[in-house]
């Protein structure tokens, strides 16, 4: 499972940079674009600006013909392939002089590119509100616009340069900006200039876009970079905004954040598909691993109790009392308390075997081994197959009094157990009861109940017997006991 974890969180931590990534990468795009595209408007507002300086000034020279004037403006307007017009209109509005031949006539006073001069003259170049050109069959237009001045300083009209929309959606529909994306240009005042995509029906020209809570931040903020969603079409954008230099125009750059996280989401999909799968796979052996684990500590478990216990009987075996009664008087002798032992001898059980077989005889065995750990109550005490028809009890922080209670009661329990053909069973029981020091070895307590046994068995067999305990006696090889 930490392993898993592992690999989730190294895997998502470089999913997460790589959508990190991708975002820088979009922010770069729309910083390129804003710059790239603010400069070619910024020199193509120049082009058109130095063609209105030229009327300007073919205007103020008295000395020029109209005729030449007017192929001066001619000229100028030829030079721009998206000049629609250069006019120089009079202090009522009236063309005065126009790039074309022959000469039209309309009135513009209520252009805001008249009207402006005309109530501000201190206004420099002047950039219009988009409109539909009255000289060109309706031809989307926005104006350039400069004051014209007497020689008394009274104000002698403008001098205009139409610069057809067409340039603009020809300019943002050459750039790129993924499915969603949009680029917009608007002016202070909070009308759009072009879109693209445009709105259906040229819908996007003039339009007044102050309720839109994105430009309203695009002038505000004036510069910079933004994430929200369009109230025209809901799709959620990176927004990166500036002015168009020398203008009241803003260009806005936005792109969609479905496209931009697009290929890290294929991406995500994959990886993040292929590490569940692998994860999967890893738990599935871990769990496998986890089951063999239980299954072999398990098996161990159950050899380890075989190795402790006795096949016939079920009882703690002989290598199970050894161990079991070396660490009591181990603790006992730390301690300073009372252990006791039972040495228990099924009397002439070869005889029972001679007369009932030993398939019986093992029957019995189990009997009588079921009734000596029936007759033991705490759960410190241990019970054990000592050897053959032999069995031992070991008793902690029991006194002499307490061990020959316990056997007794054994003695008495075996007595009621029927053998067959009318027969029952005795035993004979050794008891012994030390305190253990740490200077005297655990056969010693072996060898009292040992000897215990010995006497039980010498007095006539079906009884208990006692042995004085002396820490330091013990059985000689012969089978004797020193005291």
């Amino acid at each position: 499972m930490l392993a898993v974890v592992l690999v989730l969180s190294v895997v998502g931590l470089s999913l997460w940079q790589q959508r990190a990534d991708a975002w820088r990468a979009a922010e770069r795009t729309a910083e390129n674009l804003l710059t790239i595209l603010s400069l070619e408007i910024a020199n193509r507002f120049a082009l058109v600006d130095i063609v209105l300086r030229e009327a300007v000034d073919s205007f103020a020279d008295t000395s020029i013909p109209k005729d030449a004037q007017r192929r001066i403006l001619a000229r100028a307007a030829a030079t721009e392939r998206y000049i629609g017009a250069v006019l120089i209109l009079d202090p009522n509005g009236e063309i005065a002089l126009d790039s074309q031949r022959p000469a039209r006539s309309a009135n513009f006073a209520d252009r805001d590119y008249f009207s402006v001069h005309k109530e501000q003259p201190d206004h420099g170049l002047f950039v219009s509100r988009p409109y539909r050109s009255r000289l060109r069959g309706g031809d989307p237009s926005i104006g350039f616009s400069r004051r014209l001045v007497s020689r008394d300083g009274s104000f002698a009209g403008v001098a205009l340069a139409a610069l057809r929309l067409a340039y603009f959606r020809e300019l943002l529909a050459s750039v790129d900006v993924g499915q969603g994306g949009i680029l917009a240009i608007n002016r202070t005042d909070l009308v759009l200039v072009a879109r693209q995509p445009p709105l259906l029906d040229d819908r996007d020209m003039g339009m007044d876009v102050s309720g839109s809570s994105n430009f309203q931040r695009i002038i505000r903020e004036r510069s910079g970079t933004f994430t929200a969603t369009a109230a025209i079409d809901g799709v959620e954008r990176l927004y990166s905004f500036q002015p168009i230099q020398g203008t009241d125009l803003f260009l806005s750059v936005g792109l969609s954040v479905d496209t931009i996280f697009a290929e890290w989401n294929r991406r995500a999909l994959v990886i993040g598909a292929a590490t569940l799968f692998i994860c999967a796979l890893l738990i599935g052996q871990a769990l496998l691993l986890r089951r063999e684990l239980r299954r072999r500590t398990a098996a161990e478990a159950d050899l380890a109790l075989l190795s402790m216990t006795d096949s016939l009987t079920g009882l703690p075996n002989r290598r199970h009392f050894d161990e079991f009664l070396a660490r009591e008087w181990r603790r006992a002798s730390r301690t300073g308390a009372t252990l006791s032992m039972l040495l228990i001898d099924a009397d002439r059980f070869k005889d029972l075997n001679d007369r009932f077989g030993h398939v019986r005889g093992d029957e019995v065995l189990r009997q009588l081994s079921a009734t000596i750990d029936g007759a033991i109550r705490r759960p410190g005490d241990l019970a054990a197959r000592y050897g053959g028809e032999e069995f031992a009890v070991v008793m902690p922080d029991t006194d002499a009094a307490g061990a020959r209670r316990v056997a007794e009661a054994i003695r008495y329990r075996v007595s009621k157990l029927g053998v067959g053909d009318g027969s029952t069973l005795t035993v004979s029981i050794g008891v012994a009861t030390a305190k253990p020091t740490p200077d005297t070895p655990v056969a010693s307590l072996i060898a009292q109940a040992d000897a215990a046994l010995y006497g039980a068995k010498s007095a006539g067999r079906d009884r208990v017997h006692d042995s004085a305990v002396d820490p330091s006696a013990h059985r000689s090889a012969t089978g004797t006991v020193a005291l």
